[in-house]
C-alpha cells in the first residue's frame, strides 16, 4: 500500500505575526509524529487590513511569514490577481485565488469554484473552511479552524482509491516555545513593513 498523505492546515491568522514562531514549532512537532508525506496549507484570512503591516503591504506580510514557515499553498483570495502574481515571485508558497488550483504531491489544491472541472486528480483538496472534514468522490473538505489551531487530515491510498484515515484539530499550547528562525523572519518582515510605512508617511508631507 502507498504511504499516506497527511494534510496539516491553518486559517484566520489575521495578521498576528507574533503567533507565527510558536505555531511553527507546534506544526513541526506534529509533523515529526507523522509517517509518509505531508502538505501544509493555509485556508485563508491570513491578513487583516486593520492590522498596520497588512495594510501597508496590501495583505502580503502574513503570506511572507507563511512562506518562511514552509507552507506549500495558501488561499490568497484577498489579493488582487495582479498583486497575487507579483507576490508569487521568489516564493515557494503557492498562492491560490478563486477558481485557481495547483498540483502538489499528486493532489490538486483548489479554491472553488473550479475553473473548468478539467485536470482530474486522485485527490482534490478544497482550500476553504467547511463544517467538518469529509472525503467524498475524491474531494476533501476540511473542517474550519481558528488562529492558534492546526487541522489535520490523513489520507490513505489503496486499490479502492483515496480514503480518509484520520482527522482532527489540535490547539496550540501557550507554553509552546517560539522557533528562533521564524522569529527572525517575522522581525525582518516587520522591519520591511516599517520602511514602507515611513516612505508612505514621507509622501504625505
Amino acid at each position: 500500500m502507498e504511504a499516506p498523505l497527511t494534510i496539516f492546515y491553518t486559517a484566520r491568522l489575521q495578521g498576528d505575526l507574533d503567533l507565527a514562531p510558536r505555531l511553527f514549532s507546534f506544526i513541526r512537532m506534529l509533523k515529526a509524529q507523522t509517517e509518509g508525506s505531508t502538505l501544509l496549507l493555509d485556508m485563508g484570512e491570513s491578513s487583516d487590513l486593520r492590522v498596520w503591516h497588512c495594510a501597508i503591504t496590501g495583505g502580503r506580510s502574513a503570506l511572507f511569514a507563511l512562506d518562511a514557515m514552509g507552507y506549500d499553498a495558501a488561499n490568497a483570495d484577498h489579493l488582487h490577481p495582479q498583486n497575487r502574481a507579483k507576490t508569487r515571485t521568489g516564493m515557494r508558497l503557492a498562492l491560490i485565488g478563486t477558481g485557481e488550483s495547483v498540483r502538489l504531491k499528486g493532489a490538486r489544491v483548489l479554491v472553488p469554484p473550479d475553473i473548468s472541472g478539467a485536470n482530474p486528480a486522485r485527490l482534490n483538496i478544497l482550500l476553504i473552511s467547511a463544517g467538518e472534514t469529509l472525503l467524498e468522490s475524491g474531494t476533501l473538505s476540511l473542517e474550519g479552524v481558528d488562529a492558534g489551531q492546526v487541522g489535520m487530515a490523513q489520507i490513505a491510498f489503496g486499490a479502492g482509491g483515496a480514503e480518509l484515515a484520520a482527522a482532527g484539530v489540535y490547539t496550540l499550547s501557550p507554553d509552546t516555545p517560539p522557533d528562533p528562525t521564524i522569529a527572525g523572519a517575522v522581525d525582518f518582515i516587520l522591519s520591511e513593513a516599517h520602511y514602507l510605512l515611513k516612505k508612505a508617511q514621507e509622501k504625505r508631507r
